[in-house]
């Protein structure tokens, strides 16, 4: 205890010690607090909620692979801010979640998409790219690739995380997950091609339904195993979001959106009887430039959605 006490009296008495130690002191706080400010907003960012946000515009566009690593690439716009930083986030649907840093380019992409949308107010059209080593992905697992941006507004900061519905398997690009998707199977020439070539917006595994687009068309596929999807008077809602809100007919204007819900039976294409799949077709060639789409099964009875789907849809990507 003597020589303790006797330590910090010399401390006490020597300022040049006692100045050295502050200094020290400060360094090895500073080298603590840093890395553990950035776990706890990893930690953060892991646990938070996954979004679809409607006015952040974005993309994954390429997965190339070269000496080891894998490359990717995508691009991100909304209006009126200043991005601060992009992260990607590759979640499996067990398991944790990968964090990449990303590296800021331009995009070609972007700016055309800011074209297609007509909107001038966008003061960013980034590209993002990332690189990881192959082995850090497991190829019997698809990762849905997310986003966490940091960007300003009003000079406020403000942190999300939002899905680009897009995700990563074999290294490729998916609109779902491939190991966990069942593909209907259906003898018809038309939707075997929609099915083949076309993109797969939406599956509700549960509900026995599918969306597909193709060309300027969406096509909803409903299997008749699943007993409500027999029911005659089947109702899709169809609510199409635009850029140009202006342009709409007036009551349309009021809720913000172009309504083109339409009874299935009325949509419907004529299907082999022994077929299980009921399947409708609306064409959308000439809409005003779609920001995205809200669409689902609406139970008239009782008032309530049986599910609703959310995604983007452009006829320039098609």
């Amino acid at each position: 205890m003597r020589n303790i006490h006797d330590f910090f009296r010399k401390i006490e008495q020597n300022k040049p010690m006692r100045i050295v130690i502050f200094i020290v002191s400060m360094i090895l706080i500073n080298s603590m607090y840093f890395p553990l400010k950035e776990y706890a907003v990893q930690k953060a960012m892991l646990n938070g909620n996954v979004s679809f946000s409607p006015l952040l515009y974005t993309d994954v566009t390429e997965v190339t692979s070269e000496n080891g690593k894998m490359n990717i690439s995508g691009w991100i716009l909304k209006e009126d801010i200043d991005i601060v930083s992009i992260k990607v986030v590759l979640k499996p649907e067990e398991g944790e979640e990968i964090v990449l840093d990303t590296k800021k380019k331009e995009s070609k992409d972007a700016t055309e998409y800011a074209n297609y949308l007509g909107i001038t107010t966008i003061s960013q059209k980034l590209g993002f790219e990332t690189s990881l080593k192959e082995n850090r992905v497991n190829d019997e697992k698809s990762y849905e690739i997310l986003l966490y941006v940091v960007y300003r507004a009003q000079e406020a900061e403000e942190k999300v995380k939002v899905t680009t519905s897009k995700y990563l398997y074999e290294e490729r690009i998916y609109t779902y997950r491939p190991e966990s998707t069942i593909i209907p199977n259906i003898e018809d020439e038309e939707i075997t091609k929609v099915i083949c070539n076309g993109t797969l917006y939406s599956y509700m595994p549960k509900d026995g339904a599918w969306i597909y687009g193709y060309g300027d068309c969406l096509y909803w596929i409903f299997d008749t195993s699943v007993e409500k999807n027999k029911d005659e008077n089947l109702y899709v809602f169809l609510h199409l979001y635009t850029s140009k809100k202006d342009n709409l007919a007036e009551d349309r204007r009021i809720h913000g959106y172009d309504n083109r819900d339409f009874i299935l039976k009325d949509r419907e294409i004529a299907m082999n009887q022994s077929t299980q799949f009921r399947v409708a077709k609306a064409e959308l060639s000439g809409v005003l430039p779609i920001t995205y789409i809200s669409t689902g099964h609406y139970d008239i009875v009782t008032g309530q959605s049986n599910w609703t789907s959310i995604f983007r849809f452009s006829q320039r990507a098609q």
